[in-house]
């Protein structure tokens, strides 16, 4: 089921295709615009949070969680794949927002809207 799950948001997500995607509380979530990207945006409770991918300019500790405008740490348990595809291990609750790619901004059919359901 997980897996046809991550396969159908790929499918999705790879056609550019915008809109609300429901997440299963719990399992694996991969979202992929089907090219490669740098960070990824999401905006929770009106909040905006940004994650980088891990390069040599951007060190282990600066990537591989979610930052405040501030800088500051507010979530963790996701990363970005080098070939830009952002994984969130387990979805919880708090991952329900809007999610998009500063790379991208120009696109709005690159806007994912995360609903997350329980079972």
């Amino acid at each position: 089921m997980t897996r046809l799950l991550i396969f159908t948001l790929l499918f999705v997500c790879a056609s550019a295709a915008a809109g609300q995607w429901k997440a299963i509380l719990g399992a694996e979530l991969v979202i992929s615009l089907g090219h490669p990207v740098s960070s990824w945006e999401r905006v929770i409770d009106g909040k905006k949070q940004i994650m980088q991918i891990c390069t040599p300019k951007v060190h282990e500790e600066d990537c591989h969680k979610w930052v405040d405008e501030t800088g500051n740490v507010v979530g963790w348990g996701a990363s970005i794949r080098p070939n830009g595809q952002l994984v969130i291990k387990k979805v919880t609750f708090e991952d329900a927002g809007d999610y998009s790619t500063p790379d991208d901004k120009s696109d709005p059919r690159t806007i994912v809207s995360l609903v997350v359901e329980r079972r």
